[in-house]
């Protein structure tokens, strides 16, 4: 009888071991190269941001992110389409690119997305985990959205490499749709 009982503790103790193991997340760690080529170590995938670049939070709302958003660029709340699409935009934070490190921490996100990469900087060396999100060209775009695969969980990060993949089939499209009239302009 003791047998049996000490081979039912064993058994049961590996399997309550196997099940912490594979169902904690804080073990999670992977790296992340901002805009700028700062890295920044993870330990568990975001699930709240605060953006104070206007064209960042507007990306985010438009991508169906606003459930994650717990400050956005105060000049995105002045859009009436990003009511459209998050109606609860009007409960979130309203801040700015120059934001105070004490009102970015008192929100709680998990990372803070700033277009500056001496913004970041200087809001990491005040304890505030941001790093730059920015594009000013097409290419910058799709590592910036690679970028923010990276960083979020898999019902997000998705959108995120479905949409890379649609700008880049839609630029394939036009590119192919144009090769003759550029070949024919250059045999004038």
């Amino acid at each position: 009888m003791k047998r049996k009982i000490l081979s039912f503790i064993v058994i049961l103790s590996v399997v309550l071991t196997l099940c912490a193991c594979s169902s904690s997340t804080s073990d999670y760690k992977y790296e992340v190269t901002d805009c700028s080529g700062y890295v920044y170590k993870f330990n568990k995938k975001v699930e709240s941001i605060s953006c104070v670049w206007p064209s960042g939070s507007q990306l985010l709302i438009s991508m169906g992110m606003g459930d994650v958003l717990v400050g956005v660029a105060e000049n995105t709340k002045l859009q009436p389409w990003a009511h459209e699409l998050y109606p609860n935009l009007k409960n979130i934070e309203s801040v700015a690119q120059y934001e105070s490190a004490e009102k970015l921490l008192s929100l709680n996100a998990d990372i803070v997305l700033t277009s500056e990469s001496d913004v970041a900087e200087d809001l990491r060396s005040k304890g505030v985990k941001a790093i730059t999100f920015c594009y000013y060209s097409i290419e910058e775009m799709k590592t910036a959205m690679i970028m923010m695969s990276e960083l979020l969980d898999s019902k997000y990060s998705k959108k995120f490499t479905d949409y890379v993949d649609y700008l880049e089939s839609n630029i394939k499209m036009v590119n192919d749709a144009l090769e003759d009239k550029v070949k024919a302009k250059k045999e004038i």
